[in-house]
């Protein structure tokens, strides 16, 4: 009888198996099913990154889906495409992409900028909590890829409490300190070639993999700021759709646009949109840019300290 299930396709195994488990069917066959379902998602997802086809394979919704698996194999293929640049030609490009443009300079938010008034609530300066960094432990994606500098992965800190106890005892040592170790400030960046010559370094997306100490770190403070902003209402939810708890800013800017396009298809109009995409966007940002938006949403020195701590010093590897 269990043989019939190999002919299944996914969704009947899918179905099958909820099948068994509602009825309380063999045991048997409930680990059957499950043993078969679990391999036919490994081949589907082995055919997906075999595809020899750029154009039809979308690496982003895979980079999204299951991004250790998609470095993992990216590099192990035999026949992915390598940079063919040497290392003095990588080292004079990216030292020229990574360094500070003009670092002396200085940002003034602009006068028809209405400020902000004084916050109501004042930031919590109280370090996290053990319960605060294991609830940031627990969101963060068993998938995700460690640090090729230390293989330090997110799974030993979910699954070992005493690693848990050993980070938080850290991390509050180093929030009250502000000052971020410079062994957590080293990172390792993956080259994945997106499209013309291997010779040009700029035709390579990076993926840089970070330390698992220092991103719960910066989830830590990132929850401690956003509350801070979020008491004060001086975050633009009608605005501001990037970076916020629980609200899909994407799937929010598509209905919009699918809604304008509807509309303009029923109306017989004309329609024009226009899509931003800026180059090496995050990277742009000057550093001291950064400082003047934290002093015009009134950020403590003392956070300041430690976010100015966190750009100092930092060490890509590629």
């Amino acid at each position: 009888m269990v043989t019939k299930y190999k002919e299944y396709t996914v969704k009947e195994l899918k179905k099958a198996l909820q099948n068994l488990k509602s009825n309380k069917g063999n045991l048997s066959k409930i680990k059957y099913v499950s043993r078969t379902l679990r391999d036919k998602l490994r081949i589907n997802n082995n055919d997906g990154l075999t595809s020899d086809s750029n154009e039809s394979f979308n690496h982003d919704n895979f980079i999204v889906r299951n991004f250790g698996g998609y470095i993992k194999n990216v590099i192990n293929k035999k026949d992915s495409i390598l940079p063919s640049f040497n290392v003095i030609d990588c080292s004079t490009y990216f030292s020229k992409s990574l360094a500070k443009n003009n670092p002396s300079r200085l940002f003034n938010i602009p006068s028809w900028i209405p400020k902000l008034s004084d916050p109501e609530v004042q930031f919590n300066f109280d370090p996290p909590t053990y319960q605060q960094i294991t609830d940031v432990i627990r969101k963060m994606k068993s998938s995700g890829s460690p640090c090729p500098l230390d293989q330090l992965s997110i799974i030993c800190f979910k699954r070992c409490p005493y690693l848990r106890t050993c980070l938080s005892e850290l991390i509050q040592e180093i929030w009250l300190s502000g000052i971020v170790p410079n062994e957590w400030k080293k990172a390792c960046t993956i080259l994945i070639h997106k499209k013309g010559n291997t010779d040009d370094p700029s035709n390579f997306r990076l993926i840089t993999l970070e330390s698992i100490p220092l991103k719960v770190f910066t989830s830590c403070l990132r929850n401690a700021i956003y509350s801070f902003l979020a008491s004060n209402n001086f975050i633009e939810h009608g605005i501001q759709k990037g970076f916020t708890p629980n609200l899909s800013g994407t799937l929010e800017h598509t209905a919009e646009m699918a809604d304008i396009i509807n509309k303009a298809r029923i109306r017989q109009r004309s329609v024009v949109i226009t899509l931003l995409d800026r180059k090496n966007a995050f990277g742009e940002v000057h550093h001291n840019l950064i400082q003047s938006v934290l002093d015009y949403d009134h950020i403590p020195e003392h956070i300041k300290f430690v976010i100015k701590s966190l750009y100092s010093h930092i060490i890509i590897y590629i």
